[in-house]
C-alpha cells in the first residue's frame, strides 16, 4: 500500500477539458514530479514530464446558433451533457488528483449558460470553470510555448475557435537562470468571428460571395488598430517577431499542404509553413464547391467550417503579414496541464 501511495505522489494523473463552441477535448496525463521539478522552464512544462494516458474528442456544436440568439440550444447543452459524461467515465477509470474544465466563447456568450453548468454540476459532479477571452489567451500561450523560437523578442499567437478568435502579443522575458526564457501576453484581443458562428452566418446571406467579402474585411478591419498599437509591422521590417497558429483551421491546411492522406499530430505539431504557402491552400478551398469531394484530411460535412475558417486565417495572414507561420496541435488543454503541473 506504501508503495502505492508513494507511486501516485511520485507519478500524479491530471486532466484537463476544453469545452469550446465546436469541440470538447480531454486530456489525461502522467507527471513525472521529479522531471517536472527538475524543469528549468518552472511555468512550461518539457514534454517528458508527462504521458498521455487517455484523450477524448467529440464535436459538439455547443454554438450552434448562437449568431442569432443569445442562448445555447436544448439539443447543444444535450450533446454537451452526453459528451461529458463519457469524459466522466474516462476520469473514473484513474486515480486523477487535479481536474480542471474550462468553458470558452459559447460559455461566455450564452445567457442560459448556467443551465449546463448546473447539470454538469448535479448529474456528474463536474465544474466547469468560464474564462474570459484574456485567460484563454494566457492558457493558449500556456500550452504553446515549447513550439515558439526563443531566439525572436515577439510573437503573435492566433487561435481560430468555433465562436471567436484570439490573437495575442507575446513578448520574451529572459531569466538569469542559464539560457533560459519565458514569455507573457502584453495584449490579446478577441475577434466575435468563429468558425462555428461564422459559418451559420454566412449559410443565411442571400450573397455568399459579398458576404465572405465582409468577413475578410471585418477580420482585417479588427486586427489593425491591434496591429497598430503594438507597431507589428515594425517588429516584422525588424524580423524579431514570430507568429503561432493553433486550431482545427491551421493543423489541417498544414496537412493539406504537406499531402497527407491522412491527419497526423506528429507530422503537423511543431512544423514551419511560409504565410505564401498558407494563403495558396486556401485560395485552393475557397475555390471548392458542394458538389465537390474535400480533401481526406477536411472531416465530412466540415467543408463549411474549414472554408469560415481558411478566410478568417486569411484575414490575419493579410494583415500581420509575418513570413512564416509555425503551427500548434496543442493550445488551451495543455496550458491547463501545465498550470496544475506547476502546482504540484
Amino acid at each position: 500500500m506504501n508503495f502505492i501511495r508513494d507511486c501516485r505522489a511520485h507519478h500524479p494523473i491530471i486532466a484537463a477539458i476544453d469545452l469550446g463552441t465546436n469541440s470538447c477535448r480531454l486530456l489525461i496525463v502522467r507527471l513525472n514530479v521529479a522531471s517536472e521539478r527538475s524543469n528549468f522552464l518552472r511555468i512550461f512544462s518539457k514534454s517528458f514530464s508527462w504521458k498521455v494516458i487517455d484523450s477524448y474528442s467529440r464535436v459538439i456544436r455547443l454554438g450552434e446558433g448562437l449568431h442569432h440568439t443569445p442562448l445555447l440550444s436544448d439539443n447543444a447543452i444535450e450533446r454537451a451533457i452526453e459528451s461529458l459524461q463519457i469524459c466522466k467515465k474516462k476520469l473514473d477509470r484513474y486515480a486523477v488528483s487535479k481536474l480542471r474544465i474550462v468553458g470558452t466563447e459559447a460559455c461566455r456568450r450564452a445567457k442560459n449558460a448556467e443551465v449546463l453548468i448546473d447539470r454538469a454540476k448535479k448529474e456528474l459532479g463536474l465544474s466547469i470553470d468560464v474564462i474570459n477571452a484574456k485567460e484563454e489567451a494566457r492558457l493558449a500561450l500556456r500550452g504553446c510555448s515549447a513550439v515558439l523560437d526563443r531566439r525572436l523578442e515577439y510573437s503573435v499567437i492566433f487561435d481560430i475557435g468555433g465562436g471567436s478568435t484570439e490573437v495575442s502579443f507575446i513578448k520574451k522575458i529572459d531569466k538569469k537562470r542559464g539560457v533560459v526564457s519565458l514569455f507573457e501576453v502584453i495584449d490579446s484581443v478577441s475577434l466575435p468571428h468563429g468558425v462555428v458562428t461564422s459559418s451559420e452566418a454566412l449559410a443565411q446571406s442571400p450573397d455568399i460571395k459579398a458576404a465572405r467579402a465582409d468577413l475578410l474585411e471585418s477580420v482585417q478591419s479588427l486586427l489593425k488598430d491591434f496591429s497598430n498599437k503594438h507597431s507589428i509591422q515594425e517588429h516584422i521590417n525588424n524580423q524579431n517577431i514570430q507568429m503561432l497558429g493553433t486550431s482545427g483551421t491551421v493543423t489541417t491546411l498544414a496537412a493539406i499542404h504537406f499531402g497527407l492522406v491522412q491527419y497526423s499530430r506528429k507530422a503537423i505539431d511543431g512544423t514551419i509553413l511560409n504565410t505564401s504557402s498558407f494563403l495558396k491552400v486556401i485560395d485552393n478551398i475557397l475555390e471548392i464547391k458542394e458538389t465537390d469531394t474535400p480533401h481526406p484530411c477536411i472531416a465530412p460535412n466540415f467543408l463549411e467550417y474549414a472554408i469560415t475558417g481558411s478566410l478568417i486565417l486569411k484575414g490575419i495572414c493579410l494583415n500581420l503579414p509575418v513570413d512564416k507561420i509555425r503551427v500548434a496541435d496543442r493550445g488551451v488543454r495543455e496550458g491547463v496541464l501545465n498550470d496544475l503541473a506547476a502546482a504540484i
